[in-house]
């Protein structure tokens, strides 16, 4: 029945198709992301900006894959930009004493209640993955491959939240089992009814939500007359902001791109001179603050020129290598036992728009058990290329490559290629990408616009 309305929908779009498809899992969509972000309003707001982003990349779903993955990836990954805006105060272990409940605690809420309002007191490394499991019907391989994590550790974290779960279920009702569910394992069904409890009430947004969904299209379909008869075509990263967000004049793309580009009419020597001056507004080192692998991180970057660019990166980690046609950001220090996969950024440019790279990289990764091409917004606004070798996600050593493919503003685009291994996403994955949130272009774009 997906596959059916995709189909139609990649044929011609209309209302009445991708109401259908958004009322199939509309429920668990608000559901995943009430739980995850804690609030039924902000949820509210990942469920239209999940089904946007469907919309947006329908051309490009390849049929023979299953949908369900491809959805939940996407409803984790705008749940995950939520809360990297939005902080959560949690404790950093949850095996810690004082993350139990004490005896003398009161609770306003029911049984069932109290379940959803503990999965809460978990960290997001082992609450996102009880959330998943129990409220999505996630499949423990399919969590490993959205969170980049090994199936291994997602098991180790489900393992570990279910056994603090019980202890603080519990303790609240003085050590003894009343009022547990009967039938399939007891604790399973607890943790699943709780987190369908806790949510039960922004479910009367659903009508809302679709509305809101349905006024953002038309406004997508009516600034694109010229592509009116091509279905989910995407918009090229040129620049343009998309619906709701706000438009600077001197700064394109969007604010996680933070790309900054020029637009002067001078000759040659004022335009390189005005180039020059705008390097200097960057500060030669910015104090970073990021959170990695569940624990806070500060460190002082240094402020680095490419071609055509400029990036900050953590030398105190790597150091920046200058090779023909290509700038490599590797390790300063690699590793001597040679069981670990080689870790590196790359950047170079090419002659051809976003939207063809990014096809041919897909094309040439096609070998890889898993290959995933989508528009993005952040940490640029373009293409993104994942692709995971080895055995497709099982295994911790299993290489990551993933491109990011983005307007140069000069006819061409630029290509970022980034590798790390499985185990690493939450670590060199995340400050890789924490880089390309401070990449600042630094093009003279004036024929490009004055040609239009």
């Amino acid at each position: 029945m997906v596959n059916d309305l995709i189909q139609r929908l990649k044929m011609e779009y209309s209302d009445e198709l991708f109401e259908q498809l958004y009322r199939l899992y509309a429920d668990r969509a608000i559901r995943t992301a009430t739980a995850i972000t804690g609030s039924p309003a902000s949820a509210a707001d990942v469920v239209q900006e999940t089904f946007i982003r469907v919309y947006r990349n329908l051309e490009s779903y390849d049929l023979s894959r299953p949908f369900d993955p491809w959805f939940n990836r996407i409803l984790y990954n705008e749940c995950n930009r939520y809360l990297k805006k939005h902080a959560r105060v949690v404790p950093s272990e949850i095996s810690e004493e004082r993350d139990i409940p004490s005896e003398n605690d009161t609770y306003d809420f029911d049984r069932h209640g109290e379940v959803y309002e503990l999965v809460q007191r978990l960290d997001d490394q082992h609450r996102i993955p009880v959330i998943l499991k129990y409220l999505n019907d996630v499949t423990e391989k399919d969590i490993a491959n959205m969170m980049e994590l090994n199936v291994n550790t997602v098991k180790s974290r489900l393992f570990k939240a279910r056994k603090k779960l019980k202890e603080w279920m519990l303790q609240n009702r003085g050590g003894n089992q009343h009022g547990i569910s009967m039938g399939r394992d007891p604790w399973d069904q607890e943790i699943e009814d709780g987190l369908k409890k806790g949510t039960d009430d922004a479910m009367r947004h659903k009508d809302e939500i679709w509305m809101a969904i349905k006024e953002r299209i038309h406004s997508e379909q009516a600034r694109r007359p010229a592509e009116a008869e091509i279905p989910f075509a995407p918009r090229e990263s040129k620049g343009r902001r998309r619906s709701g967000r706000r438009a600077a004049g001197w700064i394109a793309g969007t604010a996680a791109a933070a790309a900054i580009v020029l637009t002067v009419s001078f000759q040659t020597a004022p335009v390189q001179a005005f180039i020059d001056q705008v390097k200097e507004w960057f500060a030669p080192q910015k104090t970073v603050e990021q959170e990695l692998e569940g624990t806070p991180e500060t460190s002082v970057d240094q402020l680095h020129e490419g071609a055509d660019y400029v990036i900050y990166i953590d030398e105190s980690r790597f150091k920046m290598v200058h090779e023909s046609g290509v700038d490599r950001i590797e390790l300063k220090e690699k590793p001597t036992d040679d069981r670990y996969p080689e870790v590196f950024m790359e950047i170079s440019q090419e002659g051809i728009d976003p939207k063809t790279a990014a096809d041919r990289i897909q094309a040439e990764l096609q070998a890889y058990p898993k290959v995933e091409s989508n528009s993005v917004d952040e940490p640029i606004q373009g293409w993104e290329v994942r692709a995971v070798g080895g055995t497709g996600g099982k295994e911790w050593d299993d290489p990551v490559i993933r491109y990011y493919v983005f307007d140069n503003g000069q006819g061409g685009s630029f290509v970022v290629k980034q590798q790390y291994f499985l185990e690493a996403s939450e670590g060199f994955g995340a400050r890789f990408h924490n880089m390309m949130k401070e990449f600042h272009i630094t093009t003279n774009t004036n024929a490009e616009s004055d040609s239009k």
